[in-house]
């Protein structure tokens, strides 16, 4: 049985429109970027994450402050092969994730109220704030790595060796 190579994706994502259901006054935005392997079904989920990182902006009167995510998130599901909803947001996408030097667990997307023990609302929940708007995910494009020249050079050079040593076996060898 033949092994397939796992095709390794980075996404960036945006999500805005967080607003004060209650008691905070503010707005809030989340950004990040995750990079992980996607399943044949086109599913990226947690056991596929290599990388992930996470930025809660909190904008308040006095002031903004970030809050950053902690580690790899406890839940992760994002469908690669879905489009996009008119809005360009993509409803797939959900996570749950501790945040550094708080002791709150950031929820986000459609399935995470559930996950979290909230109640959306009809919103998504985030830090006890909601919005309408789906996370906009945008794919990175991949870097390609040019192969140094040392490299192609000796490679070069082996090759050269082998076609001499093929050619010295063919030649008829005197007696």
């Amino acid at each position: 049985m033949r092994g397939e190579a796992a095709t390794i994706s980075t996404y960036s994502f945006f999500q805005d429109g967080y607003a004060d259901p209650g008691n905070f006054v503010g707005t809030a935005t989340v950004q990040g970027s995750f990079t992980g392997s996607v399943e044949p079904s086109g599913i990226m989920n947690s056991a596929g994450l290599t990388a992930f990182q996470l930025t809660l902006t909190l904008n308040q009167p006095n002031g903004s402050f970030q809050l950053h995510s902690s580690g790899m998130p406890s839940f992760f599901s994002f469908d690669t092969l879905s489009s996009p909803n008119p809005s360009g947001g993509n409803s797939t996408f959900a996570l749950a994730v501790a945040l550094a030097n708080s002791s709150n667990t950031l929820c986000i997307g459609v399935a995470t109220p559930f996950i979290c023990g909230r109640t959306a609302n009809g919103g998504f929940t985030v830090y006890g704030l909601t919005t309408m708007n789906f996370a906009q995910l945008t794919l990175v494009p991949p870097t390609v790595t040019p192969i140094p020249a040392p490299v192609l050079l000796f490679a070069t050079a082996l090759a050269g060796l082998g076609l001499l040593g093929a050619r010295a076996r063919r030649l008829p060898r005197a007696a």
